[in-house]
């Protein structure tokens, strides 16, 4: 099962699990994140097959992203990925597929 998590600059989120394709997967967050973005500039910033994906977010507007076995190694990817763009960094959002 995949799995995604896109995001637009100004902040607008979408997320996927439990989709049979990537690009199904990736499609369903874009949709979501481009029905709050004001934008519609959303991307992905993380895809994941049978396993966890993770969103954090630094208080400067950076964004980091990661993908784990399970929540606690997907949430440490992401705050690691957030700390090269941003500081303050606090996880937003953790998502897993089924296994």
């Amino acid at each position: 099962y995949f799995g995604a998590i896109a995001r637009s600059r100004e902040g607008g989120k979408g997320y996927s699990w439990n989709y049979t394709t990537q690009a199904e997967a990736e499609q369903r967050a874009i949709n979501e994140c481009s029905e709050i973005s004001t934008t519609k500039n959303c991307e992905v910033l993380v895809w994941f097959r049978n396993a966890c994906g993770s969103i954090a977010e630094a208080s400067d507007g950076g964004a980091g992203s990661g993908w784990g076995a399970d929540e606690s190694l997907a949430e440490r990817n992401a705050l690691q990925s957030c700390s090269t763009v941003g500081s303050g960094c606090k996880i937003t959002r953790t998502i897993c597929t089924k296994k």
